[in-house]
């Protein structure tokens, strides 16, 4: 059905713009203009934003589709400009699915880093100061890697392995890896923010207030971090995900919930600025700039035009 396809596309361009223009000025806003947001943590903002970036770029390069078929799902490219690059497409289709697990693990890592900074600062400062923030990327992007094996380079179909049966093991060992993945940053996830659940209100009190109001709005952020995308994207892609392992007899155009992972980062970004006080402040301050700006180079458009005349 084209018209399936087209509304796909339409929503991951939507997600790209989106993208392109909100984490752009997250980042902005993060590194020049935030006071109150520091150190490791601002560090781990710009690092996501720019995971963000280039998982909205490989999307949209990729234009990744899936249909799911008798038991199994077909992950494939729509990019018809580079059609004859097969090795490339397959490329950006891997890439494309790591990338997302890299998002995803490295909100793990602000979790674990949120955890810290609450119940022991030294070692926070310990894990995350300076060049250590590179292991923390290395961690993200090797369970992105782990996605890799999900793409294996198909067979040609035989007796001994038809075409059929090849397709499901491929999709088994996609969802395999992908539902491990995913599973394991839940685990670490939900231990962590459970702990912070229980002892934000004891611990914060040796802070001061804004110090108390500044935490509580990171720890916010985090939950909807992980909360928006399982509502959003993993609970629907659930059914298709587990179609090998039930040998569901289905024949669906099922990249409709794919084009939906493209709203992530965009949808990461405004949270974070909406969520944060800090972040509406910078944004308050720079639309006055603007403001200032453009209201000076009217008024001397008005003074050079009577003059004129």
């Amino acid at each position: 059905m084209p018209y399936i396809q087209d509304f796909s596309r339409n929503i991951a361009e939507f997600g790209f713009l989106t993208a392109m223009c909100g984490n752009t000025v997250l980042i902005y806003l993060t590194g020049w203009m935030t006071k109150q947001i520091q150190g490791p943590y601002k560090r781990m903002i710009i690092i996501f934003a720019c995971l963000g970036l280039a998982f909205s770029v490989v999307e949209m390069l990729a234009r990744p589709f899936v249909h799911s078929y008798n038991g199994a799902f077909v992950y494939f490219s729509l990019a018809r400009e580079i059609s004859g690059m097969e090795g490339f497409i397959t490329f950006l289709l891997a890439l494309y699915a790591g990338l997302y697990a890299a998002l995803i693990s490295f909100v793990a890592v602000q979790f674990i880093f949120r955890y810290f900074i609450l119940n022991d600062q030294d070692i926070a400062t310990m894990l995350f100061r300076g060049w250590k923030m590179i292991i923390w990327v290395v961690y993200a992007l090797f369970f992105g890697a782990l996605g890799l094996p999900g793409f294996p380079l198909w067979k040609e179909p035989s007796e001994k392995d038809p075409g059929q049966l090849q397709l499901r093991k491929s999709s088994a060992v996609f969802w395999c890896g992908t539902v491990s993945i995913l599973l394991f940053q839940y685990v670490v996830m939900i231990f962590c923010g459970t702990s912070m659940h229980f002892q934000m209100v004891e611990k914060l009190k040796h802070f001061s207030s804004t110090h108390q109001r500044l935490q509580k709005q990171f720890f916010k952020t985090l939950v909807c971090q992980i909360t928006v995308p399982t509502l959003l994207f993993h609970m629907p892609i659930v059914p298709v995900l587990s179609a090998p392992f039930l040998n569901l007899k289905i024949s669906i155009q099922s990249g409709i919930i794919y084009s939906f992972f493209s709203l992530y980062p965009p949808i990461d970004s405004f949270l974070l600025m909406y969520i944060v006080s800090d972040y509406r402040n910078a944004l308050s301050k720079l639309m006055s700039r603007n403001k200032q700006v453009y209201t000076g180079s009217n008024a001397f458009s008005t003074q050079v035009s009577v003059r004129m005349t």
